[in-house]
């Protein structure tokens, strides 16, 4: 239990690769599926319920195990988060930028079908915003954490 069975530096090394890994390809995957939570919030969730279960690395099945699992996402996560806040070029690299997906009333096919975003998706995020119609709709914007902004014509 106290005892590694893999050894530390290679605990540091898979947490690093799997971290960066899942935010590529969580990126690659798009903003609809991430809804409300944020990109490194949704990661460093995921990674940490999967380290206390089984400490994401071949059998390792001890306690230091997953502590360093643990230590190593949060590290990255506490960096990136720093990096970004001092470097708005950098955060939109990483997290990308919000995209104006209705203008006017139009919506925008071709950002539609790039976030993957079925109509029915778009009727419901405008639902739940209060717009009924898309006549109503000044401007639409899809957040960065997958959240539909609207604001609505006078």
């Amino acid at each position: 239990m106290w005892m590694l069975d893999t050894p530390w530096y290679e605990l540091v090394i898979r947490g690093t690769v799997i971290f960066f890994f899942v935010f590529i390809v969580m990126r690659i995957w798009g903003k609809k599926h991430l809804g409300e939570i944020a990109l490194f919030d949704f990661i460093l969730l995921l990674f940490i319920s999967e380290a206390i279960q089984n400490s994401l690395a071949d059998d390792e099945k001890s306690l230091p195990g997953g502590m360093i699992l643990i230590i190593t996402l949060l590290f990255w996560n506490t960096i990136i988060n720093k990096l970004t806040y001092r470097s708005p070029k950098l955060e939109k690299i990483l997290e990308g930028s919000p995209k104006v997906i209705i203008k006017n009333g139009v919506i925008d096919h071709n950002l539609k079908d790039k976030e993957q975003m079925t109509d029915e998706d778009l009727y419901s995020a405008l639902r739940r915003e209060g717009v009924l119609e898309l006549k109503n709709v000044k401007q639409a914007t899809l957040e960065t954490n997958g959240h539909l902004s609207v604001v609505q014509k006078q």
